[in-house]
């Protein structure tokens, strides 16, 4: 039974979502069955935490169910990485590849509380490699969504022509792969420690064109890093993506969090908290920013929340502070114009 809920950036789902929505799928219903948030992705914030599993869940899913083996790969080929509205790059501050490399490997160590990324040398190769993720468990289409990224960063560079020298997967052989043209003539290795990409060192050197910048769109990044340890933290970051989601209830949170809710509450006490002051602390915390920065009708704001009607929201608002949320509303307004 895992301790944890490893998490993901939403952002990173950007390509993915974009890819199956052109493909005319039913976007919503296979977040739902997958456990990501029901809502229109572009109302989702790229960086809201998600359920790491659940992404890599749908991502394998949509493959099996589309008879498309390579999705993973097809996803970043056709989608680029500009969609990932969550990994901003910065190609001005790189004077070369291995610059760049550094910088991604900042970035993306912020998508996920299980992503490990390194750059290391193996004589005259280099290794890009990502450790982490999910142990045990073969996931063909991360693997290749992983490895294609890493592959298309450097192409950003090099061109778009280019294959590393060595690609390692970390599931079992697998022949759509082994076969593959896209990666011919790459050496591929399956049932490795991490995925990843080798390349000459010498490539390291390679300049950055000041005009490539111009190819990924960056995004700034204020978000607090994803918490890695710490069910209760792990928790309090999903919540805001998932209260608005119709149905939200206790089988919600034990989809998401991968465990039994009596099982969650358990290891909650641990850390010396309960799931309902989890729940109430994020509830305080998102309504007290809506009624400051919108005028949005209470009802609306309830119903973002995860409560059925007005009034069960102003009840437990007013147990929280003391006054209503129009109250709060009009001290807020007040502040400002003060």
């Amino acid at each position: 039974m895992p301790d944890n809920i490893p998490l993901l950036r939403a952002g990173v789902m950007d390509p993915i979502v974009l890819m199956v929505e052109r493909m005319g799928l039913p976007t919503r219903k296979m977040f739902r069955d997958a456990g990501l948030p029901d809502l229109p992705w572009d109302e989702v914030n790229p960086y809201q935490a998600v359920s790491l599993k659940a992404s890599m869940d749908f991502l394998e899913h949509v493959a099996d169910t589309q008879g498309l083996p390579l999705f993973g790969m097809q996803v970043v080929e056709e989608q680029s990485l500009k969609r990932i509205r969550s990994l901003p790059l910065h190609y001005r501050d790189c004077a070369n590849l291995k610059q760049l490399i550094g910088q991604f490997i900042r970035q993306a160590q912020q998508q996920s509380s299980l992503a490990d990324y390194r750059l290391i040398g193996d004589g005259e190769f280099v290794w890009l490699i990502q450790w982490g993720l999910i142990p045990g468990q073969p996931y063909l289409q991360t693997d290749l969504f992983t490895v294609s990224v890493l592959i298309q960063l450097i192409r950003s560079v090099t061109g778009s022509s280019w294959l590393p020298s060595i690609i390692h997967f970390s599931g079992p052989p697998v022949s759509v792969i082994s076969d593959s043209d896209e990666l011919n003539p790459c050496e591929i290795r399956f049932n490795q420690p991490n995925r990843g990409i080798a390349f000459p060192r010498e490539l390291l050197c390679h300049r950055v064109e000041a005009s490539v910048e111009e190819n990924i769109v960056s995004s700034h990044d204020d978000a607090e890093p994803l918490p890695d340890q710490y069910l209760g933290r792990q928790l309090e970051s999903l919540l805001p993506a998932y209260l608005s989601m119709p149905g939200f209830n206790h089988a919600t949170i034990e989809h998401i969090a991968g465990m039994s809710f009596r099982t969650l509450q358990r290891k909650l006490r641990k850390e010396g908290q309960t799931y309902s002051s989890i729940l109430e602390r994020v509830r305080l915390r998102l309504s007290q920013e809506m009624l400051s920065k919108n005028d949005q009708k209470i009802l609306d704001i309830a119903r973002q929340l995860g409560y059925s009607n007005a009034p069960n929201f102003i009840r437990a608002f007013r147990s929280w502070t003391g006054v209503s949320p129009g109250e709060y509303r009009a001290y807020r307004e007040t502040s400002r114009r003060a």
